[in-house]
């Protein structure tokens, strides 16, 4: 199944050129693996917390998508960590910030 990305949109765009598009510290994955990966960590520098952000293009994701990126996330930053989801920055891509 093809995944959707979005033309213009700054998170999709991460995902099709990683190399180009990503201009902050890279937590997960490596950043050769960045376009094969169902989600990115990288550190927002504006919220000045780390970030998810989920490859595709949609506003929620599957239970199975919070399991996983919950057991990276975790052995990345430790078990004491919360999330807000806050669509904020792009409406309408799923993305939340790690809380410390």
């Amino acid at each position: 199944m093809k995944q959707l990305l979005v033309d213009g949109c700054p998170f999709c765009a991460m995902f099709k050129n990683p190399e180009e598009n990503i201009k902050t510290e890279l937590y997960f994955p490596e950043i050769n693996e960045v376009k094969e990966s169902d989600f990115i960590i990288i550190h927002n520098e504006e919220e000045d917390k780390p970030m998810i952000i989920f490859k595709e293009h949609v506003t929620d994701i599957t239970q199975d998508n919070w399991r996983t990126l919950n057991y990276v996330s975790k052995k990345t930053f430790g078990k004491m960590i919360r999330y807000r989801v806050n669509n904020r920055y792009v409406k309408d891509h799923f993305h939340c910030y790690i809380l410390r």
